[in-house]
């Protein structure tokens, strides 16, 4: 495969300790140097993430900083990051996630055997779709052990599919170029992912998830702290917009 930079975009909201810190602390220690750019996207946290991200950034010429002075939610934060990038490819990583050695070169490697994929997942210890797979015994400490027996099994096998989590999702360039950014319609978050996979399969592109290639996610830490009536309004907002967006009754 031809090295192409990659632009990976992490973005952050508050949960320093608990996941901004080791998810960026993990694509520096297991992602190659020189293959991609790291964009952080701050939407004005207010636990010290700021100044964390302003210290790696003066360390790493590789990192382009971000920092926004109010919440612009999922969608306008990572179109912030994604206006930014340079990358052949665009990674949406949340910072609520944990990569491994090798994630990245698994991901991009079915973008040059399937020509039409135009988003490509990995699979994953928490997801709402085909990319959750289970292993026994699997945490935060000993994932990086616990998958390599499956990885090793699923070498280059690719699952097509009708929808991708955007927990970590990469983006072939000419799909944005044709279908432009995430919708900033859906507010803070909720719908933006299954919008933007049913507007890239809409136009021909395939959706893919590469089973040798995994990323642990600790799953909506931000979602976690809302109310159960704000969270159950806001989706069903969201689910009513891509209803009306799409004439498509989302399942």
């Amino acid at each position: 495969m031809d090295i192409k930079l990659t632009s990976i975009i992490v973005l952050c909201y508050n949960q320093l300790a608990a996941a901004t810190k080791p998810c960026i602390e993990s694509i520096l220690r297991n992602t190659p140097e020189g293959s991609y750019e790291l964009i952080l996207v701050d939407n004005a946290s207010t636990d010290g993430t700021v100044e964390y991200l302003k210290s790696i950034a003066e360390k790493n010429t590789s990192i382009k900083l971000r920092l926004n002075s109010m919440n612009k939610g999922y969608a306008g934060g990572n179109n912030d990051g994604i206006k930014m990038a340079d990358g052949e490819f665009i990674i949406l990583l949340n910072n609520d996630t944990l990569v491994p050695t090798g994630w990245l070169s698994c991901l991009l490697k079915t973008f040059d055997r399937y020509p039409k994929v135009g988003l490509i997942g990995p699979v994953t210890n928490s997801a709402g779709n085909e990319q959750r797979i289970e292993i026994e015994g699997l945490n935060e400490g000993n994932f990086e052990e616990k998958i390599q027996g499956y990885l090793e099994r699923q070498k280059n096998e690719v699952y097509f599919t009708e929808k991708l989590g955007f927990f970590c999702v990469a983006i072939r360039r000419s799909v944005i170029d044709r279908i432009g950014l995430l919708d900033e319609s859906f507010g803070i978050g909720m719908f933006e992912d299954d919008d933007y996979c049913f507007r890239a399969k809409k136009i021909g592109f395939d959706l893919a998830i590469a089973e040798d290639s995994f990323v642990y996610h600790k799953g909506s830490l931000s979602f976690n702290k809302l109310a159960i009536k704000e969270y159950q309004e806001l989706f069903s907002k969201n689910k009513e917009l891509f209803r009306k967006k799409h004439d498509y009754v989302w399942t």
